[in-house]
């Protein structure tokens, strides 16, 4: 009788144990607060790695318009930090510039390794209004000192000079000069994931060549979604469309970090929206006139749940 009994409760022990198990479980994947920690852990994700991209592409374009000024690349002189010309090739009515990355940026940032070629038409001067380049960037290879992280970024994009004129004579020559970019990238990460992006960005100059000034929108339409900067694919393969819906304010002074201006990423498979604000400081508080931003502040919101992330920019 005692050995029934005892057999009867090791049984009864195991089938609520898993009853407790299974509902637990249940309890984990319907549980309000995992989905909102998964949704904040996702655009905060996404936030971080649209930064570093705009980061690499905005250290691509300054070397490309600096290249560019140097009497059409006929000297590297002054030029971007262990960035060589290779070699230039005419074929049909393009010039093709072969440029190679072996070394740390001037600012000592980053190391980058990989290639560059520049297609612009023959005859072609990058100060004229309208002028348009070609850049293909190949396997260029970033490593961050400060994390020890590695990235690599390939792809094509195109910039227009919309205004004509060249950014150093800002305030001399020129009050104002408008470059517009379009491109497709894939960026690969340190965990071997990739995303996709699609870039489309209006960058106005304004101020001096001592004291730039610059205001970023977005160009595209897709669908429902307008003023778009980026869209593409994150890491965890959904589709995202990034608007700039006040325009993104980069400040020399302030080692050109975004002041001001609002982006909205969008994940429409899951419903799930956050908006960016940029210039906080390190109290989480909006930055006063003349101070620089060291946070931004992202705000999200999924089926009828929010919450709100304070980041720093770096």
């Amino acid at each position: 009788m005692k050995t029934q009994k005892l057999i009867f409760g090791i049984i009864t022990a195991l089938v609520f144990a898993g009853i407790f198990s299974l509902t637990s479980c249940n309890k984990d994947e319907d549980n309000p607060a995992n989905n909102d920690n998964e949704t904040s852990a996702t655009f905060v994700t996404l936030s971080q790695d649209e930064n570093s991209f705009e980061e690499d592409i905005d250290g691509l374009t300054d070397d490309v318009n600096s290249f560019m000024m140097q009497e059409q690349l006929k000297s590297t002189e002054g030029g971007p930090c262990h960035a060589t010309l290779d070699s230039i090739r005419t074929i049909n009515d393009t010039i093709i510039y072969y440029i190679s990355y072996n070394g740390l940026n001037c600012n000592g940032k980053v190391h980058r390794t990989g290639n560059l070629e520049i297609r612009i038409k023959e005859g072609t001067f990058w100060v004229q209004p309208g002028a348009s380049i070609h850049v293909k960037v190949i396997n260029y290879t970033i490593t961050r000192p400060k994390t020890g992280k590695t990235t690599v970024l390939n792809g094509e994009k195109t910039l227009t000079n919309i205004s004509g004129g060249h950014v150093g004579l800002l305030g001399i020559t020129y009050d104002t000069i408008i470059h517009e970019m379009t491109g497709t990238f894939q960026k690969t990460f340190d965990d071997n994931t990739t995303r996709t992006w699609n870039i489309a960005r209006r960058k106005t100059f304004t101020g001096t060549a001592s004291d730039i000034k610059i205001s970023n929108e977005g160009l595209a339409s897709i669908g429902e979604y307008t003023s778009l900067v980026s869209w593409g694919e994150n890491r965890q393969g959904d589709d995202f469309y990034t608007q700039i819906i006040q325009p993104v304010v980069l400040k020399q002074s302030c080692d050109f970090d975004p002041v001001s201006g609002q982006k909205k990423h969008f994940i429409p498979s899951t419903s799930a929206t956050s908006t960016i604000t940029f210039g906080y400081n390190d109290n989480n508080q909006p930055i006063a006139e003349g101070e620089c931003p060291t946070k931004y502040r992202l705000d999200w919101e999924r089926n009828g749940n929010s919450g709100t992330v304070y980041l720093f920019l770096h």
